[in-house]
């Protein structure tokens, strides 16, 4: 598993290289809004496990702003963030509609 996990570090690397010079994440476009999705699903997953747990999700090693309720869960996900950004990246959405968040939910297939 720690073969993927670095595997899938290199291809945000190169993700990031690859839109460098017409990406944003600030910029209001389909690749944006999948990324934001996957991102809030496998936050939500993580917050899930965490409460079930009888863990606080305010309280995080790192993400510590006092206006964030899931600094912990926020933390927890770093590591599994390219695994939304591979799912965006071999599929490329130009829109981002029902289609789009159905296979953002291959996320939960790692």
């Amino acid at each position: 598993m720690m073969k993927k996990i670095e595997k899938l570090m290199l291809l945000r690397s190169i993700l990031i290289l690859y839109l460098e010079n017409s990406f944003s994440r600030s910029n209001t476009c389909s690749i944006n809004a999948a990324l934001n999705y996957g991102y809030m699903v496998m936050l939500s997953a993580f917050n899930r496990e965490i409460v079930a747990s009888g863990y606080l999700t305010m309280i995080g090693l790192h993400h510590k702003s006092m206006f964030n309720q899931f600094n912990l869960s926020c933390d927890f996900i770093e590591p599994f963030r390219v695994l939304v950004d591979e799912i965006v990246y071999k599929n490329k959405p130009d829109k981002f509609e029902k289609e789009e968040k159905i296979m953002m939910l291959d996320v939960f297939k790692f």
